[in-house]
């Protein structure tokens, strides 16, 4: 009898734990691949990234309300599963004064939004976080020249919910004594928008970011559930015939 009681036990365990529904990002992995330190702190996205662009040290695009009025750029993800909970990116700080200068403001103040996705375009408002955040030094410059790369990282509070696909924007705000030019990248699909003013310009690009996720709950199958229910009702009608006997 008790030999019975433990293989019931065992087979409605491994039912309602092999049964439970499993997501297609959950079963390929991550979207980024292994990571690769860099001198100084990390260059690349590190190997717990539910999402990465990793930095390219080639150029960088301004996004900065205190350039000439504003310039902010968006760029799309998608492919998470899970809560945004923090984010890395990598940057400059830098002034325009006949000829991109070296400008040093750290912390740096920041907007960072999240956006739904509108059939390829940025879709609705989903949260806005303004933060001043500390920016560490990668042990990089700027093409060939000696304008220091910087990274940032930052804890998204609340965390950004059900977003799977859309768009982050990062910009500086409120404007401080530097702009910042945020570091282009050879990942993503090529495809980004630079906004200035009320125009939006597609750009055939990408930035450097990283997204850290926590997972939703994985829920369990209708059928796993079923089942479970009518090995419970058997077990049940059993032992109690087995007292009528």
């Amino acid at each position: 009898m008790k030999t019975r009681i433990f293989l019931f036990a065992f087979f409605l365990f491994g039912t309602l734990v092999f049964g439970q529904v499993q997501d297609e990002a959950m079963i390929q992995g991550k979207v980024h691949g292994t990571a690769i330190d860099g001198p100084g702190t990390q260059y690349y996205c590190s190997a717990g990234a539910d999402y990465g662009q990793d930095p390219d040290g080639g150029y960088a695009w301004t996004s900065d309300i205190g350039y000439y009025s504003g310039f902010k750029i968006f760029d799309n993800f998608s492919g998470v599963s899970g809560n945004i909970t923090s984010i890395d990116w990598w940057g400059l700080t830098l002034i325009y004064s006949g000829g991109w200068q070296i400008c040093d403001e750290n912390p740096k103040s920041f907007e960072i939004s999240f956006y739904h996705d509108d059939a390829g375009d940025i879709g609705s408002l989903v949260s806005t976080h303004t933060l001043s955040v500390v920016g560490y030094f990668t042990g990089y410059y700027l093409g060939t020249g000696n304008k220091p790369i910087m990274k940032y990282s930052a804890t998204i509070s609340p965390p950004v919910s059900g977003l799977s696909e859309g768009w982050v924007a990062i910009q500086g705000n409120p404007a401080g004594s530097c702009w910042f030019l945020w570091l282009h990248s050879l990942d993503g699909d090529g495809n980004m928008i630079q906004r200035y003013g009320t125009y939006d310009y597609l750009r055939a690009d990408d930035v450097s970011f990283c997204l850290y996720c926590t997972s939703y709950p994985v829920p369990l199958s209708k059928w796993a559930i079923y089942i479970g229910i009518f090995l419970i009702a058997a077990f049940l009608v059993f032992r109690f015939r087995r007292r009528l006997a």
